[in-house]
């Protein structure tokens, strides 16, 4: 980790061109995701932190996908996609508590799957989390693709825990 920690968030996102990342509005945060074959099979390390003082706030080893991550604008919350290309999507809602980050994991295809059964499975069109934006510090508004059909996914975070409710577009 002292590439991380070794400089300054300057000279750190300077140095990152070819790595994906997103900082936090208060720039005291930040999420990294980077592609390696650290073991010989390609490998994905997505890894949010604290600039000052040093602090690792979530940490996944997974295998090369579809990442996107945004903070909402008092940089309490980071919501963070990993979507594969042939299996499920996860997101992760990343929340500040009064001493602890705490992490909760949607499963979204699985919500999709129980909600929107597929009809023919031997035709399987999955899909995945296409885009993702804070409409406030609480409420996470994604646009997801399942089965070539257009969903609206919104969690709501105004009591701590994430309430998910998905509609399809029309």
């Amino acid at each position: 980790m002292a590439l991380f920690f070794g400089v300054g968030a300057t000279n750190l996102f300077a140095q990152l061109e070819q790595r994906s990342f997103e900082v936090a509005p208060d720039q005291k945060y930040a999420v990294i995701w980077n592609d390696s074959e650290l073991t010989g099979a390609p490998t994905r390390i997505i890894t949010a932190f604290r600039f000052n003082p040093r602090e690792i706030i979530f940490s996944r080893i997974t295998f090369p996908r579809w990442t996107g991550a945004a903070w909402n604008g008092a940089s309490s919350r980071l919501a963070l996609f990993d979507d594969p290309d042939n299996g499920n999507s996860f997101l992760w809602i990343i929340s500040k508590g009064s001493s602890t980050w705490k992490n909760t994991k949607i499963d979204v295809l699985d919500r999709l799957e129980t909600l929107f059964p597929v009809n023919d499975p031997t035709k399987l069109a999955r899909g995945g989390i296409d885009s993702m934006h804070w409409s406030s510090n609480d409420e996470l508004n994604c646009d997801v693709t399942y089965e070539n059909r257009q969903f609206d996914l919104m969690v709501n975070i105004h009591r701590g825990t994430p309430f998910v409710q998905i509609r399809e577009k029309k």
